[in-house]
């Protein structure tokens, strides 16, 4: 017997339909619809993360033109030592995630090449001097008070053993030394203010909020995007107002 005419028969037993060729019918329309819109989902998804590996690739690439064989080098050296701060910290891909923010952000708020270019490798080492602290504190789900005070030394007890160009010593610095400073003074560690805290160590500040919310850590799950900036928001005081309408233009786009 023909296949059709089997679900013909199948339907006229399920279904109390006059025309039961009909019903066949408006059921076939429909499961091709469906999968229709599965496969127009599954193609977008598609093209989204080819998309991504093409703004990826053309940022390896747009570094590449800026970058003589120093900086070049540079860009590996601070690669590599994320990825060491990142295992001694337990925090999977973080310079990657946060550096790439920086990098979107940095060029949401059109500044120059160059200036994107070391604030995204800034953003691969701001947390250096987490390697002067006990790695076991950073897998442990338990602190006493005395080991929490120790986090915020990292900003101010830190050592950098790698040769930076002297003109952009100041960016790293900056990352390094003030990425918890708050636009309301709250911060650490010298309660800086709205304008005195450096471009670079604010959007490496927000950039580092964000993806916290969005990992998994060892004290909170990760949060979707959409309740990730709705906790931002709840804070928002302490962050610069143009440094997080550039995130949520780059979060809408996305």
């Amino acid at each position: 017997m023909n296949p059709s005419n089997e679900l013909i028969i199948f339907f006229q037993e399920l279904i109390p339909f006059e025309n039961t060729q009909l019903a066949f019918e408006i059921i076939k329309y429909a499961f091709l619809t469906f999968v229709g819109i599965l496969m127009g989902f599954v193609a977008s998804r598609i093209v989204m993360i080819k998309l991504e590996q093409h703004s990826l690739n053309k940022f390896a690439r747009k570094m590449e033109s800026l970058l003589n064989t120093d900086c070049n080098g540079l860009i590996k050296k601070c690669a590599s030592l994320g990825h060491i701060i990142d295992e001694h910290t337990n925090r999977n891909r973080n310079s990657q995630k946060v550096s790439n923010l920086v990098y979107m952000i940095s060029r949401n708020l059109n500044l120059d090449d160059t200036q994107c270019l070391f604030n995204t490798c800034a953003a691969m080492i701001y947390d250096v001097g987490f390697l002067d602290i006990d790695s076991a504190l950073f897998h442990s789900d338990i602190l006493s008070s005395e080991e929490k005070q120790s986090f915020p030394l990292h900003v101010s007890e830190w050592s950098l053993e790698m040769e930076i160009p002297e003109e952009t010593k100041s960016i790293f610095e900056n990352a390094i030394k003030y990425h918890h400073e708050n636009e309301d003074g709250t911060g650490y560690p010298n309660k800086f203010f709205a304008d005195e805290i450096p471009l670079v160590a604010k959007i490496i500040h927000l950039a580092e909020s964000y993806v916290s919310l969005t990992s998994k850590r060892n004290w909170h799950k990760a949060l979707s995007p959409k309740k990730a900036i709705d906790t931002l928001n709840k804070r928002k005081s302490i962050y610069s107002e143009e440094v997080f309408e550039s995130l949520k233009k780059i979060l809408c786009k996305q």
